[in-house]
Parts: structure tokens; C-alpha cells; sequence
């Protein structure tokens, strides 16, 4: 058994012995694919027309198959139910990056971006953040709607690190990875006063309640004329 890291650097149709999480379970990207990730890398999962366990985002699974490449993605393909085990449950973090380094070297990985969206091209949506731009990629299977797309407000999106035509994109895996970040509602420069004080009474402003004091004098005055 060897570390994904090390799976990844063993030639096309070489057996291999690995675990990791899964970051994306078969059915959320495509029917035929998924993703796990351990503490050193990430790596597609392939599967054409096999049963697939029932597996969960953080199930740690144990995998045996053949390595592979797919339009220049590393891959390991599985040829049975039997090539895929449950063995225990990890916490899956997404690792936090810039643009700048989403490339061949976070291949497969769960990653978190924090920027805006600038524009889009069909899927494709331009993110940038302070080192510069990269695309996002809205796979049809995750239901995230371009419509629902919202440009220059900041934005916190995990997704999987895929190449496609030698660009590397971020993949999120639903809805649920694309996080808009609340704008502070401000109070139009008015301080806030602590709980307390004679401020948050329920009372009158101070020229109000000299008015009033005013008007009841004159009252009395009268009445007592």
C-alpha cells in the first residue's frame, strides 16, 4: 500500500494499493468518477459501469486498481465493487490557496478560494482573488445555476482541482461550496451605547421632555387662576 502522493508518480497500468477520504462521491461530478484525498494528495477515481459501494463524503475507503491518465488528469481505475472498501471515517478540510497555485500540483485536491467572481462563459466563471485569476468550472451534475451567480461580491468557493484542454479549473461539488460572505450592515455612523445606559430608556429626547414640562406649568396656572 502506498501514499497517493506516490500513486501519482507510477506509470499507466501499474497496480496500486491505496486509501484515502472521499472529497467527492461517485454520482456528484459524474456516475463513473469520484475523489479521495489523504495527507500528502488527491486523485480521480474511475469506475466504468460498475456497482459502487454506498459511500459518503469522509468515508476512508481502501482502493486496489490500475493506474490510468485521462486528458492529462491522473487516475486510478477500479473494475469491481470488490476493489473499494469502507475502512473508517475522516474530516475532510479543504486547504486553503491562492489562484496562483491552482495547478499539476493540486491535481484532484479539495481547495478553497476566497475572491470574487468577475464574469462567466457558459460554465466557466472567472474568479479572482489578490494574486490573480482562476476559472471556476460548474459541472451540470452539481445543479449550481449560472443565473444564481453573483459578480464582485466577495465569495468563499471549494471545489476539486481538475485540468481540462492543459487549464486547470476548481470544481465545487455543489451548491453548498460556494459560500457569499454577509456585507457588515453599518448604523450610519452612529455609536452604539452599552446596554444600560440612560440613552436606551424609553424616554423622550431632552427637548421634548423640557416641552412638555413647559406646557403642564402653563396648564396649571391657569387652572389654578
Amino acid at each position: 500500500q502506498v501514499s497517493i502522493l506516490e500513486a501519482r508518480a507510477l506509470s499507466a497500468q501499474e497496480m496500486v494499493a491505496l486509501e484515502g477520504a472521499v472529497t467527492v462521491r461517485p454520482g456528484m461530478f459524474s456516475d463513473k468518477i469520484m475523489y479521495l484525498q489523504d495527507e500528502t494528495a488527491g486523485l480521480q477515481v474511475y469506475g466504468d459501469d460498475i456497482s459502487w459501494p454506498q459511500l459518503d463524503v469522509g468515508d476512508r475507503v481502501r482502493i486496489t486498481g490500475k493506474m490510468s491518465e485521462k486528458d492529462g488528469e491522473k487516475r486510478v481505475l477500479v473494475s469491481a465493487k470488490d476493489d473499494i472498501s469502507v475502512v473508517g471515517q475522516d474530516e475532510i478540510v479543504a486547504q486553503n490557496i491562492e489562484t496562483v497555485v491552482v495547478d499539476k500540483g493540486l491535481e484532484g485536491q479539495l481547495v478553497r478560494l476566497s475572491g470574487v467572481f468577475l464574469d462567466k462563459n457558459y460554465a466557466n466563471v472567472t474568479f479572482e482573488d489578490q494574486a490573480g485569476e482562476a476559472i471556476v468550472y460548474l459541472k451540470q451534475k452539481t445543479e449550481i445555476k449560472t443565473d444564481d451567480i453573483v459578480f464582485d461580491r466577495e465569495v468563499v468557493v471549494s471545489g476539486i482541482v481538475a485540468p481540462s484542454d492543459g487549464t486547470y479549473r476548481v470544481l465545487p461539488r455543489s451548491v453548498a461550496d460556494i459560500v457569499y460572505v454577509e456585507e457588515e450592515s453599518g448604523n450610519d455612523g452612529e455609536e452604539s451605547l452599552p446596554i444600560g445606559s440612560s440613552e436606551n430608556l424609553l424616554l423622550p429626547p431632552n427637548n421634548q421632555r423640557q416641552s412638555a414640562a413647559t406646557v403642564i406649568s402653563m396648564l396649571l396656572l391657569l387652572l389654578s387662576g
